[in-house]
């Protein structure tokens, strides 16, 4: 086994072997809803893809964009959310950097995908609509399909703590915070 291959195993091992605490969450139409079912956050896997829509959704509380006028002209500057609480912006930061591994994992295991399919077939590039892109796209699915590292340690952010009524977060972002979003209002 050469280096590369030997690369992506030991990726696709690594996150196959993080232990999860719950059963998957459902693919297809509803995949990334919340679920129907009385189920809380904890007692469902978050998956590599639940943790990099996490990290996302995690940099969007920094703040929002707001248009001033400053000398006469319109100029954008980032306004953050209004928490009041340094303990969430903490618990943020944490769940930022557990999330942020997923998103680091998941693009060392698509490169090593990548390159061993260009070494199999001798190419130079997998173009959508061949062979060789189907299987990029069916391995890196089963892989940001596994359960994510260090989702254990995530820690939970309560609804109220974001001061919905007056931090206007739109609602894809809460969704995205869905595996780790407790509902308390």
């Amino acid at each position: 086994m050469n280096r590369k291959t030997f690369f992506a195993a030991a990726v696709t091992a690594a996150l196959a072997s993080v232990s999860y605490f719950g059963p998957a969450r459902a693919e297809g139409p509803g995949a990334g809803k919340p679920p129907s079912d009385a189920r809380t956050a904890s007692e469902r896997a978050v998956t590599v893809r639940d943790a990099m829509s996490l990290a996302i959704a995690l940099r969007n509380l920094d703040g929002h964009l707001a248009i001033i006028k400053q000398n006469g002209q319109d100029a954008t500057v980032m306004v953050p959310w209004e928490f009041g609480s340094g303990s969430l912006r903490l618990r943020i930061a944490s769940d930022l950097a557990i999330a942020s591994l997923s998103e680091k994992a998941a693009e060392d295991t698509r490169l090593a995908i990548v390159k061993e399919i260009l070494k199999k077939s001798g190419g130079n590039e997998v173009k959508p609509g061949t062979p060789d892109y189907e299987e990029l796209v069916r391995q890196y699915e089963q892989a940001t399909a596994l359960p994510a590292p260090g989702a254990r340690d995530l820690a939970k952010i309560k609804a109220s703590e974001l001061k919905l009524d007056k931090n206007e977060i739109p609602v894809t972002v809460l969704q995205a915070l869905w595996p780790i979003l407790e509902q308390d209002q």
